[in-house]
């Protein structure tokens, strides 16, 4: 396709980028554009109380027009404009996004944190008083954190003690580890344009909904697990079907070796994530070559001369030794939980179109939007992509012309988010889960797009839609952040534990961790079952001498006093507090909250559900 004249060329990049920092703008205020626009339409146009909680993703959805007018034009026209005009719309986009998921980290930091959130903060600020990425007073939750968030965040509390500014910087470097482990896996795959692996960085660091926010760009909890998977799988791939030497052949496979064993020693997660599917890829295309030429097994060159299957069964064996090692010595040293006693759970709990719905969501989909908004356009356009990919797929299957590298990739990653799904879904499921298996979308994305035997059609659609769903729904991200607090219950209770010089408090697991981060660390809450599950909390605060003699309390919600009406004849502490949303009782002593919380009052009154 011819590219613009360059006058054409230069007036559309001018508009666009006017439109860009315009719409920028825009989003940057939406808080205060939300509630401008209710009070316009409560006193001007209805006369009567109009329900912003009902139609504020609607309004969000319309600040975002001329942000996805932009998108879609410049998605659409985007390979007839210049090398240069590229390059600067690109840019534009990647300083946008990284301008957002900074100030939303600051400006949000507070609105959606919670106890399991705060957590990774008050785990870097014990590395931090520990002087070691792995403490031994840390009690972590489903694994072992051996390589993950903490190796960036602890370090910055040598600059700051805030745990508000600390988050906030943290939430951006780790986000930064998608578009570089992706770039890392692109360069290993041969990707040959610049372009399609930029606009895949792009769109990998863009929080496409507000899963993704809470749990990739402000949570940043699953950025190492994605991250690890693409450099093992990067690593992989080079090792084994690239031209390297020698020299980088044998530090490419120290790293894969290190790495395999890391991952075995942080948790079975990743076995099952991405090692174990990898395996299983290159043994059964083994297996089908086998079995086609009818030849004879013989171990040696089943397992050592094919390089596909010696590497992918090394990083699986190296995982495996690396979870005995986790289960056998890490697990007496340290205090986390593992899957040894899973179960599966009921048939058909978790049925295909509560999964799909799910997916749906991941991707931007919004239930109760107007049709003609942005958030619409967005709705169809996930059909989309779900459409394509899938037809883009088995075409790509089909065709058996790409490199072997890039065909395993793929079949990798169809295994990889089936078996996962069905692990997920058998036995212990959360919405959440699928987002890291979706990530792979974009590797598998950038092979199409290069594929000359697929339809041109089809690429085209995949890409123009993928592009268009993904920013569009991460300027509307953007907008909800600030536009939405998710803590508002909390804020007149932690104003008065803040102004009565507290710094210490106890509460169940949902009321501990996120009053630390929301009260930047001036009151340390222990959790009350810890005795019992110890989950996601420090051990010293618990040691007997621990602030002793210090006045502390309890905080308890009213959901749970409701569940339990004992709750209601507390004798030993004083009720200091109460609103529609949280009670305070006050203790002189540390030791009182002890005796308290073995009284018969607290018998029975939390299981583990309300722990996790």
């Amino acid at each position: 396709m011819t590219e613009f004249k360059k006058r054409t060329d230069i007036t559309l990049l001018v508009i666009s980028l006017i439109t860009i920092i315009a719409s920028a703008v825009i989003i940057a205020m939406s808080d205060k554009l939300l509630y401008f626009i209710q009070d316009v339409l409560q006193d001007k146009v209805f006369h009567r109380t109009f329900n912003l909680e009902k139609w504020a993703d609607t309004i969000n959805s319309l600040l975002a027009f001329p942000i996805f007018i932009v998108i879609f034009l410049d998605t659409v026209f985007f390979v007839k404009f210049s090398k240069l005009s590229k390059a600067v719309l690109l840019g534009t986009f990647f300083a946008v996004t990284a301008f957002f998921i900074t100030w939303c980290n600051f400006a949000g930091d507070t609105f959606f944190t919670n106890s399991d959130l705060a957590s990774e903060i008050l785990l870097a600020k014990e590395c931090f008083l520990n002087k070691t990425f792995w403490p031994l007073t840390w009690h972590y939750s489903t694994e072992f954190r051996l390589l993950n968030t903490q190796i960036i965040t602890a370090p910055l509390f040598f600059i700051t003690k805030n745990l508000h500014s600390i988050k906030a910087i943290s939430g951006i470097l780790v986000s930064l580890l998608l578009p570089l482990s992706l770039w890392f896996i692109l360069g290993q795959l041969k990707i040959k344009s610049v372009w399609t692996k930029l606009v895949s960085c792009l769109l990998i660091f863009c929080p496409w909904s507000m899963l993704s926010w809470d749990f990739i760009q402000y949570g940043n909890y699953y950025v190492p697990h994605v991250a690890m998977s693409f450099f093992y799988t990067g690593l992989f791939f080079s090792i084994v079907f690239n031209d390297l030497s020698s020299k980088k052949k044998k530090t490419f496979t120290v790293i894969f070796a290190v790495l395999s064993l890391i991952c075995g020693m942080s948790s079975i997660r990743y076995i099952l994530q991405f090692q174990f599917p990898l395996a299983l890829v290159t043994l059964s295309l083994a297996v089908n070559v086998m079995v086609k030429t009818n030849s004879k097994f013989s171990i040696k060159k089943f397992f050592f001369e094919n390089k596909a299957v010696f590497y992918s069964c090394l990083g699986l064996a190296l995982g495996l030794l690396g979870y005995i090692f986790n289960v056998l010595v890490l697990s007496s040293l340290y205090s986390f939980s593992n899957y040894n006693t899973l179960k599966f759970n009921e048939f058909n709990e978790i049925t295909v179109m509560h999964w799909l719905f799910d997916i749906l969501s991941e991707l931007g989909y919004k239930n109760s939007v107007s049709v003609l908004t942005p958030s619409g356009a967005v709705n169809v356009f996930v059909y989309v992509i779900i459409v394509f990919f899938i037809l883009n797929t088995v075409d790509f299957l089909k065709a058996k012309t790409a490199s072997q590298s890039k065909y395993i990739f793929v079949l990798y990653s169809i295994v990889m988010f089936v078996f996962n799904a069905f692990v997920f879904i058998n036995t212990d499921y959360y919405a959440r889960y699928l987002l890291i298996l979706l990530l792979c979308i974009f590797p598998c994305m950038a092979i199409f797009a290069e594929e000359q035997n697929i339809s041109i059609i089809k690429r085209t659609v995949l890409s123009v839609s993928a592009v268009i769903v993904l920013l569009t729904s991460s300027f509307i991200c953007y907008s909800t952040v600030l536009s939405h607090n998710e803590n508002t219950d909390k804020a007149a209770v932690t104003q008065f534990l803040d102004k009565q010089g507290y710094t210490l408090g106890y509460g169940t697991f949902w009321n501990a961790n996120v009053f630390t981060q929301l009260t930047d660390g001036k009151i340390e809450m222990c959790n009350i079952r810890y005795e019992d599950d110890p989950w996601l909390t420090t051990s010293r605060y618990y040691a007997p001498d621990y602030k002793a003699g210090q006045k502390t309390f309890i905080i308890l919600s009213q959901k749970e006093i409701d569940s339990d009406p004992k709750l209601n004849s507390i004798q030993i502490g004083t009720k200091v507090y109460s609103d529609k949303y949280y009670t305070v009782y006050e203790y002189q002593d540390k030791a009182l909250v002890q005796k308290e919380l073995h009284s018969p009052v607290f018998e029975d009154f939390i299981d583990a559900k309300t722990i996790k």
